[in-house]
């Protein structure tokens, strides 16, 4: 049972954390397209709604000499770690357990 626990953990957050790049990279994206009418754009709206709490995080761990224009990529490098870190992880149990995590349908 402490097993599957561990590897619903696993993937909840790496799902989170997937969520988070995405929106990262298409906020990126709505932005260099809208330009400086971004800020009236309601996906551009909704998608720093969405990563607002990752930056926010991002700029307490960072210090403070990093221009906030460079926090989006920062964020999203970290975010990328932290997906491969528990895709060790995941591998790591599945192995461990003997499990079919990979296995094709």
């Amino acid at each position: 049972m402490t097993t599957s626990l561990a590897l619903f953990g696993i993937v909840v957050l790496k799902a989170l954390i997937e969520i988070a790049a995405f929106s990262l990279l298409a906020q990126a994206i709505v932005g260099a397209l809208a330009g400086p009418a971004r800020q009236k754009n309601v996906v551009y709206g909704l998608l720093q709604t969405v990563t607002h709490p990752v930056l926010r995080m991002v700029r307490k761990l960072t210090p403070g000499r990093i221009a906030d224009h460079y926090l989006g990529l920062v964020a999203f490098l970290l975010l990328c770690g932290c997906w491969l870190l528990l895709l060790y992880a995941k591998v790591h149990v599945c192995h461990t357990q003997n499990l079919a995590c990979f296995a094709a349908p």
